[in-house]
């Protein structure tokens, strides 16, 4: 039986918030979330010294109890094609390099003859460095070298699953997992809860999906809120 796996829930290696990049533990389950899909399973003590994000995370489990449970109805899941990511060009590789406008500061110095000014460099936010295209064999970590990114959210037509309007790429990470059930969430319309259920009844995992408000003009979908 395919099991959901954690690490397809966690957040990319560019995200800033490094403690969402690996599961972590917290009170009887291991979680995986990059703030918008969360996945929960039995406890797993190589994850212990990880960064938890506390008792919150196991609120969503407990505090947002679900409608009446429903197997994964159909859906067709169409996860529109990547941009090229401009940190490596679409190559999938980059390195870090020091930043071309600040050398490095992370500030750029600007004076006149009554003042001097530093401001915070906007071609690399301050770092000091930036994602350049590499022939290194280093993976680069804004596309986490696939040499796409994620096209802007207005743009991408979600997945409708017990009305709950599902970005298409997490709406993939559960299609087609067997035993899956879904229902929508009593605290939130805009969140999906799963759980995944083995022959026996064992709940293997589960977890919750935050969908996308949208409302629909002609051929073209605006976004809401991310919710």
């Amino acid at each position: 039986m395919r099991t959901l796996q954690l690490k397809d829930f966690c957040a990319t290696t560019e995200d800033i918030r490094a403690y969402l990049n690996q599961p972590f533990n917290e009170g009887d389950f291991t979680f995986a979330t990059n703030g918008h899909v969360m996945l929960a399973v039995p406890r797993d003590a190589a994850f212990d010294g990880n960064s938890s994000l506390g008792a919150r995370t196991v609120a969503v489990l407990e505090v947002d109890e679900p409608h009446q449970w429903h197997p994964l109805p159909p859906v067709e899941v169409e996860v529109p094609p990547g941009d090229p990511c401009a940190a490596c060009g679409g190559t999938g590789k980059a390195t870090l390099a020091v930043c071309p406008e600040c050398r490095g500061d992370g500030e750029i110095e600007f004076s006149n003859r009554h003042h001097t000014y530093w401001f915070d460099c906007k071609t690399c936010d301050g770092d000091g460095k930036v994602w350049a295209q590499s022939d290194e064999s280093g993976s680069c970590a804004r596309c986490n070298g696939t040499g796409e990114v994620d096209p802007p959210l207005h743009t991408i037509k979600p997945v409708s699953i017990l009305n709950v309007a599902v970005q298409p790429k997490y709406a993939a990470l559960i299609a087609g997992a067997p035993g899956l059930e879904v229902a929508s969430s009593v605290k939130n319309k805009h969140m999906l809860m799963f759980r995944q259920v083995d022959d026996a009844g064992t709940v293997l995992a589960r977890g919750a999906i935050m969908g996308m408000s949208v409302a629909a003009e002609g051929d073209d979908w605006v976004l809401g809120r991310d919710a």
